[in-house]
This record gives structure tokens, sequence and C-alpha cells, in this order.
């Protein structure tokens, strides 16, 4: 599962021993899943984004990279001058 737990945790201002007494976790656990999110239950998912004040499609698109920005190397008038318009 791509989901940046810990990135997560820490915009919402979080530590993990914070997090874990939210949850009814140990310390140890919430590390546990930040390292291994693929192994967090539904359920426990659920309740670590309404912890975080946030949803799972949140979480999950906040882990995707973004591409990187396209470099624009030519101008429009470059491109145009070589298009003969009628």
């Amino acid at each position: 599962m791509n989901i940046n737990l810990r990135g997560a945790r820490e915009r919402a201002g979080l530590s993990q021993v914070e997090l874990a007494t939210i949850l009814g976790l140990s310390q140890a656990q919430v590390s546990r899943y930040e390292q291994d999110p693929g192994a967090i239950p539904t359920e426990l998912l659920l309740r670590w984004a309404q912890a975080l004040g946030t949803d799972i499609q949140t979480l999950m698109v906040s882990a995707i990279p973004l591409p990187p920005p396209v470099e624009c190397w030519r101008s429009v008038s470059t491109i145009t001058a070589r298009f003969e318009f009628a």
C-alpha cells in the first residue's frame, strides 16, 4: 500500500507517542505501521486518517510522487512562426 503515514502524521503536527495515545496503540506499533503501511488493518487506517483530520484518499494521494515539471524551451512565437496561416 502506497501511503506515507509518517509524512501525514508529521504534517498533522503529532509525534508517534501522541498518535499512539489517540489510537490506543503503542509507539512501537505506530512506528511499525509507518515503516510497513501495507500491514495496517483497514479499520485502523480509517481511525488513523480521522485522528490526523484527513481521509484515506488524501493519505494515498499525498504518497504519489508528482511528475517533474515540464520544461517549456520554445516560445509560442517560435512554434507558430513555422506554420503559415491562411
